[in-house]
């Protein structure tokens, strides 16, 4: 099941369980991790865990997920720990390695203060990219230099007529898993790594005609690692493209072209612009 991560109010949203990360008493000696549950007259279940000085707090994440998956537990959401040094992107780590091996949704809510904390090391490339190609003042300021880096201009890989032949009439669908094949990918590998839950990925696939929304389409194209010819021929048999005119097919653009498809990294810069998040929804 896929990750999300939200803006919403957390008490809002419909989980198995909301996840608590709480420090100990100031002084106390905190060695071992401490998981409760509790029931609140709403109802809702609360797992409260009172933190241990893991490295990067990504064992706190990850011994609250196994608690919760061991209790049959189908959905979580919680608010990430934020220090000085560490936020969501410790969030994200920590997530990314239980799904890798375990079927939970997780709802990771990037409140105010979490979207504050965000850095992305090559965040200036990105704001460089984007002046170019959709310079509002509204996102940038006009005293911000401008570095064009040769690399975005053009993809790596050109599409050619020839490998265009036969493939008229093709359905999304089709061309997905057509994709799928001829780069030898397994359809676990593929709909984990486009952040797709399974039922909707067993949908898709008995259903050559099914219409993919856009975002599912953008997330199987990062999945498959396409280039930018590659992702408009997928996107274009859904009826989608992407535009210049838009920020979020922006981000989306300067990621394929800069050959980075981690999903978990996409979401992340998608959440620090306001974005809608790639993913099952």
């Amino acid at each position: 099941m896929p990750f999300n991560i939200i803006t919403e109010n957390l008490s809002n949203l419909q989980t198995d369980a909301l996840i608590k990360f709480t420090w100990p008493n100031f002084g106390q000696l905190n060695t071992t991790l401490q998981i409760s549950e509790t029931t609140t007259e709403q109802g809702k279940k609360i797992i409260s865990v009172i933190c241990v000085d893991a490295p990067f707090f990504i064992d706190n994440y990850l011994s609250a997920f196994k608690w919760a998956y061991e209790r049959n537990y189908q959905s979580l959401a919680f608010i990430p720990i934020l220090t000085v040094d560490y936020g969501l992107k410790d969030a994200l780590k920590a997530t990314k390695q239980f799904l890798e091996n375990h079927e939970l949704t997780i709802f990771i809510v990037a409140d105010k203060a979490v979207r504050a904390s965000i850095t992305v090391p090559y965040l200036r490339s990105i704001k460089n990219y984007l002046q170019v190609c959709y310079p509002s003042q509204e996102i940038f300021s006009s005293k911000m230099s401008v570095i064009i880096d040769d690399d975005f201009l053009q993809s790596k890989t050109k599409r050619l007529l020839v490998d265009l032949e036969g493939q008229k009439g093709e359905t999304f669908v089709q061309a997905l898993f057509r994709m799928i094949d001829e780069k030898g990918l397994d359809d676990v590998f593929v709909y984990k790594k486009a952040n797709i839950d399974r039922k909707l990925f067993s949908k898709i696939k008995s259903d050559w005609d099914y219409q993919p929304s856009k975002n599912t389409a953008i997330s199987f194209a990062l999945a498959l690692e396409l280039n930018l010819d590659e992702t408009t021929d997928l996107l274009q048999k859904a009826g989608y493209a992407l535009s210049d005119s838009h920020l979020f097919d922006l981000l989306i653009k300067y990621f394929i072209e800069h050959e980075r498809y981690d999903l978990y990294e996409i979401n992340e810069v998608l959440v620090y612009y306001h974005q809608k998040t790639l993913g099952t929804w």
